[in-house]
């Protein structure tokens, strides 16, 4: 009995082995969602060239249009090809439930002159100041961004979000030096905005100046434009923060912590340090929190 017992042990082993080694090798399965990102790797025009240049020597992509991708698929019953479309959305983040209340229209710069010139100042007036840790995953060149909310129309010169930064560069070859100057601190602005608001634990030192203020509200005896910013100043904050546009309510508000952030960010880039101190002499806190700023921006890989 034990030698039949022996005999179908062996036989099961031998057949879990062989079984075993019927199976395919597992295969990684290869994620080339950067490489909508690229032109086609076969693509030999000026366009496709610049682009994948571009990449090679900066790390980040570069791209003239919001769309990614345009596949074929399959015909659908009346003969007619059907494709796969997928667009760049400048409105998303990872990971957020909300809905944006704003949208995008872009122009798109239609000759390769203009997308050379546009690169070009990319690379003189931005880049320069960038560090690698502080370069969006890709670059998105146009012409001109308007911002719809609302009905109303504006046009701005950057928008940000998680995985690009677009700018809008306009006729940016009959610009003088200093009208691109101009644009280029527009632009870090946003770019700046955008990555510092993505580290939290290197812009702790900041948010702790006004840590417990953020959103509070305070008392005015004459609730004026004036009065208002008078309190925000003496509280180290240079913007309001509305609870509707366009409608005050009856008490003072101090911005959130993006707002105020923001708000600074654009005051070093968009204000000489002369006219800072003189506006704000008056309000140590707001030097205080300007100046811890700008070494902050240092300390994460700026140059200046």
């Amino acid at each position: 009995m034990k030698h039949y017992a022996y005999l179908f042990a062996i036989v099961w082993l031998y057949l879990l082995l062989t079984d075993c080694g019927k199976e395919d090798n597992l295969i990684a399965e290869y994620d080339n969602r950067t490489s909508y990102f690229l032109p086609d790797p076969g693509a030999t025009d000026e366009e496709s060239v610049l682009r994948r240049d571009f990449y090679e020597k900066e790390n980040s992509f570069l791209l003239f249009t919001d769309t990614l991708r345009h596949e074929e698929l399959a015909p659908d019953f009346n003969g007619d090809m059907k494709y796969f479309t997928e667009i760049l959305d400048m409105t998303y983040s990872v990971g957020s439930s909300s809905i944006s209340v704003f949208t995008y229209a872009y122009e798109y710069h239609t000759s390769f002159e203009a997308k050379r010139q546009s690169t070009s100042f990319l690379k003189s007036y931005i880049l320069p100041h960038l560090s690698v840790q502080l370069r969006p995953f890709s670059w998105f060149i146009i012409y001109s961004i308007t911002s719809l909310y609302n009905g109303k129309e504006t046009s701005i010169m950057a928008l940000s979000n998680e995985r690009c930064i677009a700018i809008a560069t306009g006729d940016v070859n009959q610009l003088s030096m200093d009208e691109k100057q101009t644009l280029s601190n527009q632009i870090l602005s946003t770019v700046m905005s955008s990555m510092l608001t993505l580290k939290e634990n290197e812009m702790e030192s900041y948010y702790k100046i006004s840590k417990g203020l953020y959103q509070t509200s305070f008392s005015l005896t004459e609730y004026t434009d004036e009065e208002n910013m008078l309190e925000l100043n003496k509280r180290g904050f240079i913007v309001p923060y509305w609870l509707i546009e366009g409608v005050w309510a009856f008490k003072g508000y101090c911005p959130t912590k993006e707002n105020d952030l923001k708000s600074f960010i654009d005051l070093v880039f968009n204000t000489p340090e002369s006219e800072v101190r003189e506006m704000y002499t008056n309000y140590p806190i707001v030097l205080q929190k300007y100046d811890l700023l700008k070494s902050l921006f240092n300390d994460l890989g700026y140059i200046d």
